[in-house]
């Protein structure tokens, strides 16, 4: 009787063992998609972009409308324009007037460096429909950029 009670609990101890061996393995192949997806998330708005920026890298000189519209100044490699750069990006891809411009550019910020007396980037400016400005933001706050952009939207 005590061997058959000892090898019933050698099985049940093997038993638990194999279930925690299968536990921990879908635990990792768990955490192996997530990470996964996540990268696969964090590649993909990398490339949108690094798109998006070439492609405004390769307009060299902006013409500002003098309309009415919500100037956007910006630098690629600054680290709070990107921060709001595809928020910025989608308002203006449904119908919101915003020029978007590159101070990288030579041209773009020994032109407009001065005429708008721009000391910071991100910069939003909003222009009347005599193309003087009304109003100014500097800053990375999209709730306060968006503000700009509705006034600009009701000026149509």
């Amino acid at each position: 009787m005590f061997r058959k009670n000892r090898s019933v609990i050698l099985q049940n101890d093997q038993t638990q063992k194999i279930d925690k061996r299968i536990n921990h393995q879908r635990l990792i192949k768990r955490l192996a998609i997530i990470a996964s997806l996540f990268f696969v998330l964090l590649i993909g708005y990398g490339a949108v972009i690094h798109h998006v920026n070439s492609v405004e890298n390769n307009r060299q000189a902006v013409f500002i409308k003098k309309k009415p519209s919500v100037i956007f100044f910006y630098k690629d490699d600054c680290k709070y324009c990107n921060k709001i750069f595809i928020n910025v990006l989608v308002e203006k891809e449904t119908g919101a007037n915003i020029q978007l411009v590159n101070l990288n550019s030579k041209y773009n910020r020994e032109r407009y460096k001065g005429e708008y007396l721009l000391e910071k980037v991100p910069t939003f400016v909003l222009l009347d429909k005599n193309g003087k400005e009304i109003e100014r933001y500097a800053g990375s706050n999209m709730s306060k950029a968006q503000k700009l952009i509705d006034k600009a939207k009701d000026m149509k």
